[in-house]
């Protein structure tokens, strides 16, 4: 069943279309479990806990969804595919809404019952979870909002008798936001699902990538490489920028999917050489990515679009470069700054780079 309501909350730091404070009121909720062992959908009667699920959608659509900056803009592929076609239906509360929701609900368990089938050879599961319809205005302009929840069993501490309810922890993992288009706007789609999973986003929704992924790899460690360089010009920053630089090479090879926020997390950990270098502008410089709309803040990373950027030139002196090709190991032992009797400079701990500076002095 569903609940309508009209909840409202003022609301700061909103998505792409909204940038002054925006006002939330929810309109309608409905929730299906996804039961995969049973192959059923079932029914939850959400008006029987109104103020708790009141509460639980308020926030899970102000802080895990409309400030999450981990989405990824997508397109419906043409024609009257199944979700898009109940979106404006949903919207206008039409008298069969009942029946469209849970027609999107079975469509859902169809789907991860084909992935279920498909990735059970190789001992993985599909997340268990339920499915969210809820249908609110920002700024009084509509939003509908799909999303697979946490719906966990519990048993109760006092009385000892299992129960069932949405995980106030963890609320969602995958989601879909749609702005629909309206006279002065266009229409906006955005997905959230850290895993890109293809049975959410492509068998289920029936979507297209706004940007695919071999551009996204590309123009992502672009944009983040050059922050490395602009703080590179100085000779003090020299090392911790090759350093920095090769740690992200590494980290777009070892990687299989981009999330920015994960990527802004394992660089948070590095430690400069130099005490004055500028690890949080830096930082800053990445976590002001999120706002750019040249590419997703999450995607499938291809590696061979990695292979333009591989290879790091570091000026040593006049006519003088080293030249870093792809990630190196323990570059820190490798590199080494060195400082004795008023000469400065670099120490190569190299077998090759040994070998050939004791032949060039022997042969003087």
């Amino acid at each position: 069943m569903t609940q309508d309501t009209q909840v409202k909350k003022p609301k700061p730091n909103v998505a792409e279309s909204d940038t002054l404070e925006s006002e939330i009121e929810i309109i309608k909720i409905s929730l299906h479990v996804i039961d995969i062992e049973n192959e059923k959908v079932e029914t939850i009667d959400v008006s029987l806990h109104k103020k708790a699920i009141e509460k639980y959608v308020s926030k899970l659509i102000e802080k895990d969804i409309l400030n999450n900056s981990d989405k990824r803009k997508y397109t419906f592929k043409d024609g009257a595919t199944q979700v898009k076609s109940s979106i404006q239906k949903i919207i206008d509360n039409v008298d069969d809404i009942e029946n469209i929701f849970l027609t999107n609900a079975n469509r859902l368990l169809e789907k991860e019952i084909e992935a279920e089938e498909s990735i059970a050879k190789m001992n993985k599961h599909i997340q268990r979870g339920s499915l969210l319809h809820i249908h609110f205005k920002q700024n009084e302009k509509d939003r509908l909002l799909l999303c697979k929840a946490e719906h966990d069993e519990i048993l109760d501490e006092k009385i000892f008798v299992i129960s069932r309810g949405l995980n106030t922890r963890k609320k969602v993992f995958k989601a879909f936001l749609i702005y629909p288009e309206t006279a002065t706007s266009k229409e906006e789609i955005y997905v959230n699902d850290k895993h890109n999973s293809g049975y959410w986003w492509k068998g289920f929704l029936e979507l297209n990538q706004s940007l695919s992924d071999e551009i996204n790899t590309e123009k992502t460690l672009e944009k983040i490489i050059s922050v490395i360089n602009r703080n590179k010009r100085k000779t003090e920053n020299k090392l911790d920028s090759a350093i920095l630089r090769n740690n992200i090479i590494g980290y777009f090879r070892s990687n299989k999917h981009f999330n920015l926020s994960s990527f802004i997390s394992s660089m948070e950990d590095y430690k400069p050489h130099y005490e004055k270098y500028p690890i949080k502008n830096v930082i800053g410089a990445f976590s002001k990515l999120k706002d750019d709309k040249n590419f997703d803040n999450q995607f499938k990373i291809i590696p061979n679009k990695i292979d333009k950027r591989k290879t790091n030139s570091i000026r040593l002196g006049k006519g003088i470069f080293l030249n870093l090709e792809n990630e190196i190991d323990n570059l820190e032992q490798l590199l080494m700054p060195f400082d004795s009797a008023g000469k400065i400079g670099m120490t190569i701990i190299s077998d090759e780079a040994y070998n050939f500076i004791k032949q060039l002095n022997n042969d003087k």
